[in-house]
């Protein structure tokens, strides 16, 4: 019973406790307009920056099918704005990271 209660343990509790921040931290990040996917700035830059490159194999197999307008738009799309989300949420996993450091490096001094 011992290993199961040491999740209870001060250290496993500040990991957890340092996750759940930066997790609330890269929400906030989010809705930020710089990293917003649905700011259409940020929706291009992330485009631009090739973030389809990485679904280009899905994007192929969506186009090479025979193609049903309805849904293939349809699909298309959806692989767009996930791949896009997908370069933001990253983006602002990276600048919570650096916000929360920095926020340490200021408690130190």
């Amino acid at each position: 019973m011992q290993g199961y209660d040491r999740w209870l343990e001060q250290p496993f509790q500040d990991h957890y406790h340092h996750l759940d921040g930066l997790e609330e931290m890269t929400e906030q990040v989010l809705e930020e307009p710089e990293f917003d996917p649905l700011n259409i700035e940020t929706f291009f830059k992330a485009i631009d920056d090739a973030c389809l490159y990485s679904i280009k194999d899905k994007i192929a197999t969506i186009l090479q099918e025979e193609f049903d307008p309805a849904w293939g738009w349809r699909e298309l799309g959806t692989e767009i704005y996930e791949a896009v989300y997908r370069y933001c949420q990253s983006a602002a996993e990276k600048e919570a990271i650096k916000r929360y450091n920095e926020g340490l490096e200021g408690q130190e001094r």
